[in-house]
């Protein structure tokens, strides 16, 4: 019969064995799912590094695209580890002088480890766009006119992409809906297209209204082609008759001025 002393170290031992085991289990797994969660960090980095066009800082227009494309890139990191992810982006991006600025900017800080993303978007701001940015971005879109054949989704990308920078959408007023639209409504070419947009909806307030308005008279009228086998043309006539009615009117002139000179000479 086995010494109950016996037995009993022998069930401690195995109890510390088995402790043992399942502590040497927990151990393995969490290092296996550090490193795997490692893995799967770095590969995100590497995903969105490659989704930004490297920038030296040459143009105004480079480096805005730059920074909107790495506060696109923000989105999708941990939000944990956001400031120190977009270091890593910045080093792989970032060239020449806009590099050399990024590094200046970092050289300065007390702890460069613990710079947020929002100190380096200012700092890059000022020392490449210029404190006159945001006039100069609204000038822009002032400016800004649909080409003599540019199609309306097209152009839709391009002035929504503009109006973004100019008036970011989640942080947008009535007010400067109304002035984006406007503004959107004069860039268009004249066309037939236009004139149902109006005819549509008499009085588009917003931006997203008279893009949907314009997307789906230029839609129909893609639609009426591919059924009728018939192409309008609107957009190349509305050009040629603007272009004629320009020229017309010195013709006129010349000839008003030719007459007048016969009676004269009458």
């Amino acid at each position: 019969m086995a010494h109950p002393d016996l037995v009993h170290v022998v069930k401690e031992l195995l109890q510390q064995a088995d402790a043992a085991e399942t502590q040497r289990i927990t151990e393995a797994r969490q290092r296996n799912e550090s490193a795997e969660n490692g893995r799967k960090h770095r590969d995100l980095l590497h995903r969105q590094t490659k989704k930004i066009s490297p920038c030296d800082g040459a143009t105004r227009l480079a480096v805005r695209e730059w920074l909107k494309q790495l506060a696109q890139a923000v989105v999708y990191l941990p939000t944990a580890t956001e400031d120190t992810d977009i270091h890593t982006i910045i080093q792989d991006t970032s060239r020449g002088a806009l590099h050399m600025e990024y590094e200046h900017f970092m050289s300065r800080q007390a702890d460069r480890n613990n710079v947020p993303w929002a100190s380096v978007q200012v700092a890059i701001r000022e020392a490449f766009l210029g404190p006159d940015e945001e006039e100069a971005i609204k000038g822009e879109l002032e400016q800004l006119k649909q080409g003599a054949t540019e199609n309306f989704p097209d152009f839709n990308r391009r002035f929504n992409d503009a109006a973004e920078d100019t008036y970011p959408n989640n942080l947008r007023q009535p007010a400067e809906d109304l002035i984006l639209t406007n503004l959107y409504l004069r860039a268009l070419q004249p066309s037939p297209i236009v004139d149902r947009i109006f005819d549509a909806e008499p009085r588009i307030v917003t931006l997203a209204g008279a893009l949907q308005a314009a997307s789906a008279a230029w839609s129909r009228q893609q639609r009426r082609e591919r059924v009728t086998g018939h192409a309008s043309n609107e957009m190349e006539i509305g050009a040629v008759n603007s272009s004629r009615s320009t020229q017309e009117v010195p013709m006129r002139e010349m000839l008003t001025a030719v007459l007048a000179t016969v009676k004269d000479n009458e």
